[in-house]
């Protein structure tokens, strides 16, 4: 068998043709202007409002709380990745692309925007076990004030809990080979996934890896 050699330019020219014929906007979809301050990112704002409205960058600040130091405030992380989600990039790789945009340095309120490691070293060094049950009453507050602001009056709620298979690619910490359909004998995990029926809202995830048969989770639960 003859090994291809990979083309990364071709690859590009590939994608983007792909992007073409479905419409699709992908990380590689060319873009220009002729105004010096224009961005490709403009659609931020809307996540900007929504992050003034409920004040997510004021509760990270009181509820999120880390020992180790940081070149940037660890809500600032967090915000970037919230953005960085919002606009479809789901890499942290993908900082690459808009690290260098005014308008996406002007919304975290800093001067240059960390490299990828540092999101890595923020990521498995600075967070730890206590995080988790902050960032899990951080989420329900959120819940809250979203149905208060929506006028969601829903006195009974349907929780749906089911598994899910995401193949990851490269050696990803806790990715084993297990069930996955799609994509047989690659690596993946298994989360597990607690729902709300009525509204689509995520209440409750574990992570797992990918040879977890059951779908039982051990470590979600609610409260009223």
């Amino acid at each position: 068998m003859v090994k291809q050699k990979y083309d990364k330019k071709q690859s590009k020219e590939e994608e983007n043709h792909r992007c073409k014929a479905t419409g699709r906007i992908g990380i590689h979809t060319t873009y220009a202007f002729t105004g010096t301050n224009m961005s490709p990112f403009g659609g931020l704002f809307a996540a900007r409002c929504f992050v003034e409205k409920f004040k997510i960058e004021q509760q990270l600040r009181d509820i999120i709380t880390t020992d180790r130091r940081t070149d940037v405030e660890p809500w600032r992380y967090i915000i970037a990745m919230i953005y960085m989600l919002y606009i479809g990039y789901d890499r942290l790789a993908h900082v690459q692309y808009e690290k260098d945009d005014p308008m996406y340095k002007r919304l975290l309120g800093i001067a240059e925007v960390p490299v990828q490691s540092s999101f890595w070293r923020f990521l498995n060094e600075s967070l730890d076990e206590h995080n988790e049950e902050q960032f899990r009453f951080l989420n329900f507050f959120l819940h809250e004030q979203v149905w208060l602001a929506s006028n969601v009056g829903l006195r009974r709620i349907h929780v749906d809990t089911d598994t899910t298979v995401e193949t990851v690619y490269g050696d990803q910490e806790n990715a084993t080979v297990g069930y996955n359909p799609k994509h047989r004998g690659k690596k993946s995990y298994q989360p597990v996934l607690s729902t709300i029926a009525e509204t689509g809202e995520i209440i409750c995830a574990r992570q797992r890896s990918g040879d977890t048969i059951s779908g039982y989770c051990q470590n979600c639960s609610f409260s009223n």
